[in-house]
């Protein structure tokens, strides 16, 4: 009777629950197996590849990346003890959401600048580049586009965009503040580069001010050295791991679904780049060989 008909009811909810479950969506986003690093004009990009492998899009679908690691010092994170740091996307644009296709293979990219978990703490006095646990993360590429200052002149505190800006301005200033007679804080020019291809990010840290203890952990990077390989020493003295999350609603059951994929030190490949996953038939159309998602190209520094 009356009881059979809800125990029916009640098995037959167990099983739609178990078959829409957002779970065993999940298991049809794939992810590269190995992570690409690029240098492109000394900057360094992080890069990995998405793809769905059903045609049904996901509705609202976006991603998210951390990198797990202890803190670097107390300015970094107040507590001493494994932490997610959320990593700015770039593709797609974090700004905008990070959302993506997933039915085209997308490739997610993350530049490693000063705000970059994958980068150490180097100029804890400047709130513009700097990182600091109290101050959401920035992007170096936010500045290059015109979205916001990134350097500015100790001297008269005027802010620029770019270091090559904020290296004009001190060379112009130097000068007039010496056809003055400025005594009292006239602008220095700054050092000559001795390389050709300086640190795009040079730091501005001056060893001995601020806390001791920082001091000794937060290392100032020298201007002549190469941002990558600061990051490659940085990186093979640290254990990390970077998560990926991939969320979106199933368009067929609602429900909500995640895909998670981690990637460690030992898979990032250096100056490579990932082969294309699609292809234009003449007769298919557009195809998608998802066997192609971990292929890599070599893609040498520009």
């Amino acid at each position: 009777g009356m009881a059979g008909l809800f125990i029916n009811a009640f098995l037959v909810s167990l099983v739609i629950t178990h078959v829409t479950s957002g779970a065993f969506r999940g298991c049809t986003m794939m992810f590269s197996q190995k992570a690409a690093m690029r240098e492109v004009n000394g900057r360094l990009f992080l890069t990995f590849q998405v793809c769905e492998m059903r045609s049904t899009q996901l509705l609202e679908a976006h991603v998210r990346a951390y990198v797990i690691r202890e803190p670097i010092c107390p300015e970094e994170v107040p507590v001493n003890a494994p932490q997610a740091f959320e990593m700015r996307l770039l593709r797609p644009d974090d700004d905008n959401g990070a959302l993506m296709l997933p039915v085209f293979p997308s490739v997610i990219v993350h530049e490693i600048d000063q705000s970059s978990p994958l980068a150490p703490m180097t100029t804890l006095d400047d709130p513009m580049r700097g990182r600091h646990w109290a101050r959401p993360g920035m992007r170096e590429a936010d500045a290059r586009n015109g979205g916001r200052d990134a350097v500015w002149c100790r001297t008269c505190g005027e802010a620029f965009a770019c270091e090559e800006m904020l290296e004009a301005h001190q060379i112009y200033q130097a000068e007039q503040d010496a056809l003055s007679g400025a005594t009292i804080r006239p602008h220095k020019a700054p050092p000559p580069q001795l390389d050709s291809s300086p640190h795009p990010f040079a730091s501005t840290f001056v060893p001995g001010q601020g806390d001791s203890e920082s001091s000794e952990s937060c290392h100032p990077i020298d201007r002549h050295t190469t941002w990558r390989s600061t990051i490659e020493d940085f990186l093979d003295d640290r254990w990390f791991e970077i998560l990926v999350v991939v969320e979106g609603v199933d368009t067929m059951t609602a429900a909500t679904v995640q895909a998670r994929h981690s990637y460690i030190g030992e898979d990032i490949i250096w100056d490579h780049t990932f082969a294309p996953m699609l292809s234009i038939d003449p007769v298919q159309g557009a195809v998608i060989d998802f066997t192609k998602i971990d292929d890599l190209v070599p893609a040498p520094p520009e």
